[in-house]
C-alpha cells in the first residue's frame, strides 16, 4: 500500500509538471542517460546524476519514473532498499559528486546487462526502463520519452523530455552511446544541450579492458566536454567559422612582396570586368566575390582561435580541484602541438594558434594540405586524487596550396603541359605556360626560336605571380628609300611591365661584302633612354658589325619602353636589292630579382625601292596521291586589292588563270594589298569527283579509323568551321545526289592557300583566314612576289582526284540496250547487280528512264547483302538531270559485296507505250563498276546497262474484232487494235445505210480499245459497225435481237 499510495502521489504532482511551461532547477541534475546498448554487447541502460552543490544529498524516497511516448508511465523505481526490485549500494550524493542508477532488467537485451570489469552503480532497479520502443507497435522505433527525477516530498527535481523530431541525437544513431548533458547552466530541456558523447570518452565501466570498445559514455564521472568551431578573422574573411571537419586556407607570397589575390588585370582598371565568380574571363580569382583586385600580404601568422565548453566544476568554490588543461593538436597523425595552458584556477577555456605552431609548410615551398585533429585534455587535481577526461575530437583541414614562393617562374621551357616543370598559378591546375609576348615556342632551344626566361625570373618561386616581365629587341620588318639616300633603322625596346632594367647591350650585324649598304653613325639622341643612361657607346666594325651598350648610373633606374637607338644607313645598291640585319650577343639586366639574360629579338631587312613590282604564280590542285601530276586548274578568279596609303587611292585588279593555270599581276606600285581567289562550282572536266569514296573516308575519319593530312582536312571541312564531323559527311553525301546546292552559308565550293607558306615573310607578306578562306596581305608590297604557287581545293574531294581521271564515269549515249518484250505490268522492277566481289568503300549509281513512259518510285538496297547493314545511303529519285542519283558508302572497313545489291522500281504509267531505262553512272570506288541491272526474273549473270520495255500485248496490225456478244440484246462490246495511233472513228450504221449512231471519234495511242453499245432505243435487225483511221475503213455486221 505504501508504493501505490506513492504512485498515486507522483502521478498527481507529474500531471501537474506535464502542464508546466518552466523547467524546475535544482542542485541535483540528470547529466547523462544510456539507451541502447552495441550490438553483442551486456552494457545496461543508466542514468547519472551530479550533486552541483557543496553539500552531500541524501536521496532516500527519491524516484525515478520513465514514460513511454505516449505518456504513460512505464515504471517508478525508488531509491531505497524496501522494494525486492531496487538494489541499494549507496543513497547519498556527495558534494560535486556523480551518482549512478542502472538498471537490471534485460528482456529487451539478448547479452544481458551489468557494467564490465565488475564496477557496479549506486542503485540498481530491476525495472528502470528508459523508452527506445513501442511495444504496442510490433517494437517499432518511437525514439521519444521522458525521465522524471522526484525528490522525497515528491517535488519534481528534473525533468527530461527527449524526442527524436526535436532535435534530439536519439534512435539507432544513439546505439552504443549515452546522450551527455553540456552544461547544467543551460535549460536540460533544449535538444541542443545535449549530444552523443564521442569516441574520446573510454569508460572501463563500458568495455572489457583488451577488447574493442563499442560503448562509449563516461558513468559516474564529468561528461567530456565539447568542442567549439574555430574562429578566424581577416580582411578578405571577416569572422570566419571553421566546423568540425571544415578547411583553414593559408594564402599569399612568403615574402610579402606579390599580393595574394593575382588576377591578369586586362585594362588596369583593378577589376575583373566581365566575369563572375568562377566565370570565364579574366584570369582572375575573387576570394571575397567583391568583384574587385584586393591587396594582403599572406596569413600564415594569423591565428586561429580554439574555445571549448570546459568543466561543470565552479572553481571559486573552497575545495574544488585545480584546473589544467591541455590542447593536443595532430597532423597528419602525428602530434605537432601538446601544450598545457593553464595551471591556475578559473582561467577561459580558449587558446589562439598560428599555422606556424602547427608546422604547415613553413617555408612556404610544399604547397601541402594537412590534415588536423585537435582534443583538450582537463586534469582536475584533488587534495588526493587526479582525474583526467577529454573533450571531442574534431578534425580541420589547412590547405596551404595558395602560400608559398611568390614570383616569376617562367624560366623558358614552360610549355603549359601536364608533364612541365613550371608551377602553377596559385588557383589554377594548370602549369604555368610562357605567354612571351614574341611568340616563340616554350621548350625549344634558343637558337630554334624557343623561348628566353623572363627578365625577373624567380628561381625559388614555386607559385606563379602571374607577373613576369619581358623584354624584346626589335627593328622594324623592313625600311624602304630609293638608291643613294640614308635611311634610318630605330632600334626598339619592348619593356611589358617596365621591368627596372640596369643595362643593354647587343651587336646589330649585316653582309658588309654585298656593297648595298654601308653603315654610317648611330645616335641615342631622341630616344626613350636619352636622360636615363648615363653611359652608352656605339661603334662599327668593317666587317658590318655594330655594338651597342648602354649602363644606367648605380643611382637610377630605367623603366621605359621605346626606341633606343638610331642607326643610319647610306644605301648604295641597286633597285630592288635588299640586305638582312640580325642581332646578336644580346644582353639584358634586370629586374627583381635581377637578372642578367639575352632576350628575344625580331630582325628585319633593309629594302631599295623599284620602280614597280608584280605578283606572278600558278595555281594547282592538291594531290593527296602518290605518283600524279598537280592539276593545273584554269578559271580561277583572282582579286588584287589596294588599300588607300594617304597618297594613292584604293585600287582593284583581277585575274583569271589561263588553261595552265598560270596568273600575272605587273606594274604595280608600292602599297599594302590583299590577294584573293574564288571560283565557281562548275567542273573543269568531266565528272564532279565527289563520290561515295570521298563520303566513306570523310565518315570514317569522323570516328578515327581513316587519317587526313592538313589537305584532307581542309577538303572534308565543307562547313568551314574549321573541323570536320558528320555534318560535313552528310553535306557531302547530299550534294552528290543533288538534294542541295551548297555546302555552307557563303556558297563556297573551292579553298585556295599558298603551298609554302612559309616564305611569305620573305616578302613581308602573311597569310589570313576569314570564314574558312585565305588571302595573302602584302604589308607592303616593296619586293616581287614571283614564283608564287598555290594550291586549290574543291570542297568534298578528300581523294585529290579533281580532273586526273580523265576517262568518263559517265555511259553518256554509249549505252547497249537490250529488248525486252513483257506484259503489261504496273510496276517494273529492276535489280542492281555487282558481277564480281570486291570491298566496296564508295558507290555511285545515277539512272535515266523515258519520262513519258516510267515514273521513279524507290530504289533499296538488299539487307542480305550487308549493304545496308555496314553501309548508309543517301538517294535522290528526281535530280536536277531529271534522272535517278544515289551514293554508299562504309561507315566502318569495307565489307566484300557481290550479287544483287539492290533494286529500283519504276511505275509502267503508260501501258500502250515501250521505253528505255538505263545506267548512266555505276561506280564502285571511283571505278566503273563490274555488273549491271536486269528484270527480275533474269539471271544474275545476265547484266546490261540498260533495257528497252516493249509490251507484248501492242498489236502489230489494224485490226476491227467481231462484236462480242452477238446477237445481243440491248448491249454488245466492239474492240479493236491500232499498232498506230491516230484519229479514230467509230460508226453504227442500219441496212438502209443510214448512220444511226456516232460512238467515238478522237484521238488514241496505240493499243487495244474497245466500245460498248447501248442499243436498248432501236430495233431488232441487222446492223454494220465501221472503223475508220488513217484513210483506211474497216467494218462488220451485227444482229440485234429483242
Amino acid at each position: 500500500m505504501k508504493n501505490l499510495d506513492k504512485i498515486i502521489k507522483n502521478i498527481l504532482i507529474l500531471t501537474w509538471v506535464g502542464l508546466s511551461c518552466s523547467i524546475l532547477k535544482a542542485e541535483v541534475v540528470i547529466t547523462e542517460f544510456f539507451i541502447l546498448q552495441a550490438d553483442s554487447t551486456h552494457t545496461p541502460q543508466y542514468i547519472e546524476l551530479y550533486n552541483d552543490s557543496t553539500s552531500s544529498i541524501d536521496l532516500t524516497d527519491w524516484s525515478i519514473t520513465t514514460r513511454n511516448g505516449e505518456g504513460e508511465v512505464i515504471i517508478e523505481s525508488f531509491i531505497d532498499n524496501s522494494g525486492w526490485y531496487v538494489q541499494a549500494n549507496n543513497i547519498e550524493i556527495a558534494p560535486f559528486g556523480y551518482f549512478l542508477i542502472s538498471s537490471s532488467f534485460c528482456d529487451y537485451s539478448t547479452f544481458g546487462c551489468n557494467f564490465y570489469n565488475e564496477f557496479q552503480s549506486d542503485i540498481i532497479a530491476l525495472y528502470l526502463v528508459l523508452p527506445f520502443d513501442d511495444p504496442y507497435f510490433n517494437g517499432q522505433f518511437i525514439d521519444k520519452g521522458s525521465i522524471i527525477l522526484t525528490d522525497n516530498n515528491n517535488v519534481v527535481v528534473d525533468r527530461i523530455d527527449y524526442d527524436i523530431n526535436a532535435g534530439w541525437p536519439v534512435g539507432e544513431e544513439s546505439r552504443g552511446r549515452s546522450l551527455r548533458l553540456h552544461s547544467p547552466e543551460l535549460d536540460n530541456s533544449l535538444p541542443e544541450n545535449w549530444s552523443l558523447s564521442p569516441k574520446t570518452e573510454n569508460s572501463l565501466w563500458l568495455y572489457e579492458e583488451g577488447t574493442e570498445i563499442q560503448n562509449f559514455g563516461s558513468p559516474r564521472e564529468e561528461n567530456s566536454f565539447r568542442l567549439f568551431d574555430i574562429q578566424y578573422s581577416d580582411s578578405w574573411f571577416p569572422d570566419t567559422s571553421y566546423a568540425n571537419g571544415g578547411t583553414h586556407t593559408i594564402y599569399g607570397d612568403y615574402n610579402d612582396f606579390y599580393r595574394a589575390e593575382p588576377f591578369v588585370d586586362d585594362n588596369g582598371n583593378g577589376k575583373c570586368d566581365e566575369c563572375g565568380y568562377g566565370d570565364e574571363g579574366e584570369l582572375y580569382h575573387d576570394r571575397n566575390l567583391n568583384n574587385q583586385w584586393d591587396y594582403q600580404d599572406n596569413n600564415y601568422d594569423s591565428l586561429l582561435t580554439f574555445s571549448w565548453e570546459g568543466t561543470f566544476i565552479d572553481t571559486t568554490v573552497v575545495d574544488s580541484p585545480a584546473i589544467n588543461y591541455k590542447i593536443i593538436i595532430e597532423k597528419n597523425n602525428t602530434p605537432v602541438y601538446n601544450s598545457s595552458l593553464f595551471d591556475s584556477l578559473g582561467i577561459g577555456t580558449e587558446i589562439s594558434i598560428s599555422p606556424f605552431d602547427l608546422l604547415i609548410d613553413s617555408l612556404g615551398q610544399e604547397r601541402e594540405i594537412a590534415e588536423y585533429t585537435w582534443t583538450i585534455e582537463l586534469t582536475k587535481t584533488y587534495s588526493d586524487t587526479v582525474d583526467i577526461i577529454y573533450s571531442d575530437k574534431y578534425s580541420l583541414t589547412i590547405d596551404a596550396s595558395d602560400y608559398g614562393r611568390y614570383g616569376c617562374v617562367d624560366d623558358g621551357h614552360c610549355t603549359g603541359s601536364e608533364n612541365s616543370d613550371c608551377p602553377t598559378s596559385a588557383f589554377y591546375e594548370e602549369p604555368y605556360k610562357s605567354n612571351h609576348p614574341t611568340g616563340c615556342t616554350p621548350g625549344n632551344d634558343i637558337s630554334a626560336g624557343g623561348c628566353y626566361s623572363a627578365l625577373n625570373y624567380y628561381e625559388n618561386a614555386n607559385i606563379n605571380s602571374n607577373t613576369c616581365h619581358y623584354v624584346s629587341l626589335s627593328i622594324p620588318a623592313f625600311v624602304v628609300d630609293s638608291i643613294n639616300t640614308i635611311v634610318t633603322v630605330p632600334v626598339y625596346l619592348y619593356n611589358d611591365s617596365s621591368a627596372n632594367i640596369d643595362s643593354i647591350a647587343y651587336t646589330l650585324s649585316f653582309d658588309n661584302s654585298l656593297g648595298i649598304v654601308a653603315f654610317q653613325d648611330g645616335t641615342f639622341s631622341g630616344t626613350v633612354e636619352t636622360e636615363f643612361w648615363g653611359d652608352e657607346n656605339i661603334v662599327g666594325d668593317q666587317n658590318g658589325n655594330i655594338s651597342v651598350s648602354m649602363l644606367t648610373p648605380s643611382d637610377s633606374s630605367f623603366q621605359g619602353t621605346g626606341i633606343i637607338t638610331y642607326l643610319h644607313f647610306n644605301l648604295t645598291g641597286s633597285p630592288g636589292e635588299f640586305i638582312n640585319l640580325s642581332f646578336s650577343e644580346i644582353r639584358v639586366k634586370g629586374g627583381i630579382p635581377e637578372n642578367d639574360i639575352s632576350v628575344p629579338v625580331k630582325v628585319g631587312e633593309i629594302v631599295i625601292l623599284q620602280t614597280d613590282y608584280e605578283i606572278f604564280g600558278q595555281v594547282y590542285y592538291y594531290d593527296s596521291s602518290e605518283g600524279q601530276e598537280p592539276f593545273e586548274v584554269p578559271n580561277v578568279e583572282l582579286s588584287l586589292d589596294k588599300n588607300y596609303d594617304g597618297v594613292s587611292f584604293a585600287a582593284n585588279y583581277s585575274e583569271i588563270t589561263n588553261e595552265f593555270g598560270y596568273f600575272k599581276f605587273e606594274l604595280l606600285s608600292e602599297g599594302n594589298y590583299n590577294l584573293s581567289f574564288s571560283k565557281e562550282s562548275a567542273n573543269d572536266c568531266s565528272g564532279d569527283y565527289i563520290s561515295g569514296t570521298d563520303i566513306s573516308r570523310i565518315s570514317r575519319h569522323v570516328t578515327g579509323s581513316e587519317p587526313f593530312n592538313a589537305d584532307q582536312i581542309v577538303a572534308a571541312d565543307v562547313t568551314l568551321d574549321g573541323t570536320v564531323s558528320g555534318q560535313d559527311a552528310s553535306l557531302v553525301a547530299q550534294y552528290s545526289v543533288d538534294l542541295i546546292d551548297n555546302f555552307n552559308d557563303i556558297n563556297v565550293h573551292w579553298i585556295f592557300q599558298p603551298f609554302d607558306q612559309e616564305t611569305l615573310p620573305d616578302v613581308h607578306a602573311e597569310l589570313l583566314k576569314e570564314n574558312g578562306q585565305y588571302s595573302i596581305e602584302y604589308k607592303p608590297l616593296v619586293l616581287d612576289d614571283e614564283s608564287r604557287n598555290i594550291s586549290a581545293c574543291r570542297l568534298g574531294d578528300v581523294n585529290g582526284n579533281y580532273c586526273h581521271d580523265q576517262l568518263s564515269r559517265y555511259n553518256n549515249n554509249q549505252v547497249q540496250f537490250i529488248n525486252i518484250a513483257i506484259d503489261y505490268t504496273p510496276i517494273i522492277t529492276l535489280p542492281l547487280i555487282i558481277s564480281e566481289a570486291i570491298f566496296l568503300e564508295g558507290m555511285d549509281i545515277e539512272i535515266g528512264y523515258d519520262e513519258d513512259v516510267f515514273n521513279p518510285l524507290s530504289i533499296t538496297f538488299n539487307n542480305s547483302n550487308k549493304v545496308v547493314e555496314n553501309y548508309q545511303t543517301v538517294s535522290n529519285l528526281l535530280s536536277k538531270d531529271r534522272t535517278i542519283k544515289t551514293v554508299t558508302w562504309a561507315i566502318d572497313e569495307p565489307q566484300l559485296i557481290e550479287g544483287i545489291i539492290g533494286e529500283v522500281n519504276f511505275e509502267w504509267k503508260n501501258k500502250n507505250k515501250s521505253g528505255k531505262i538505263w545506267l548512266k553512272e555505276f561506280q564502285v570506288n571511283d571505278e566503273p563498276a563490274i555488273g549491271g541491272m536486269s528484270l527480275i526474273g533474269l539471271s544474275d549473270t545476265e547484266v546490261t546497262d540498260g533495257v528497252n520495255i516493249i509490251n507484248s500485248l501492242v498489236p502489230e496490225v489494224l485490226s476491227l474484232k467481231q462484236n462480242y456478244p452477238n446477237p445481243f440484246n440491248p448491249q454488245t462490246t466492239i474492240k479493236w487494235a491500232m499498232p498506230l495511233s491516230g484519229i479514230v472513228s467509230l460508226e453504227v450504221y442500219n441496212l438502209q445505210g443510214q448512220l444511226v449512231e456516232l460512238l467515238f471519234n478522237g484521238q488514241l495511242d496505240t493499243g487495244i480499245h474497245e466500245q460498248i453499245w447501248d442499243a436498248t432505243t432501236y430495233p431488232s435487225g441487222i446492223y454494220f459497225y465501221r472503223l475508220k483511221i488513217h484513210e483506211k475503213t474497216l467494218q462488220k455486221i451485227m444482229l440485234l435481237l429483242k
